[in-house]
C-alpha cells in the first residue's frame, strides 16, 4: 500500500524534517509504507507510520498543527476538506469545530532513511 502525500506543504515538511503528522479520513495500515505525491507516480521514499488517535472533532489536532506543515489549524483544516469528499453537513470552519462531526485518524509518518 502507498501513502499518497498531494498535499505539497506536509510533503515538504516530511522531507525537510524527516516527519509530519497528517490526517486521513480513512485508516491506513501501520508498519513500514511508501511515499509518492499523485496516484500512479513512482515512489519518492519509504516511512514508517503509526497512529496517533482517532479525530472526532478538528479542534484535536490543534496541538499537532506545528508539526503538520501548515501554520494554522484553518490552513490545515481547508487542506483537509480540499483532498476529501466531505459531505456538507460535516463541513467547517474554525467558529463551528465545536460543533462539526468530521471524523478521521491523526497518524505520525517518519522518513526511512535508505541503506
Amino acid at each position: 500500500m502507498v501513502m499518497l502525500f498531494s498535499s505539497d506543504r506536509a510533503r515538504k515538511y516530511l522531507i525537510r524534517h524527516g516527519y509530519v503528522y497528517t490526517f486521513r479520513k480513512n485508516q491506513h495500515k501501520e508498519g513500514k509504507d511508501w511515499v509518492t505525491d499523485k496516484r500512479g507516480n513512482p515512489k519518492l521514499f519509504d516511512v514508517d507510520i503509526k497512529l496517533v488517535m482517532k479525530i472526532d472533532y478538528p479542534l484535536e489536532l490543534n496541538i499537532f498543527v506545528s508539526k503538520s506543515g501548515f501554520r494554522t489549524l484553518h490552513e490545515w483544516l481547508k487542506e483537509i476538506r480540499r483532498l476529501n469528499p466531505i459531505p456538507y453537513k460535516e463541513l467547517f470552519t474554525i467558529e463551528d469545530c465545536k460543533n462539526c462531526t468530521i471524523k478521521g485518524y491523526l497518524y505520525y509518518a517518519k522518513r526511512i532513511k535508505s541503506e
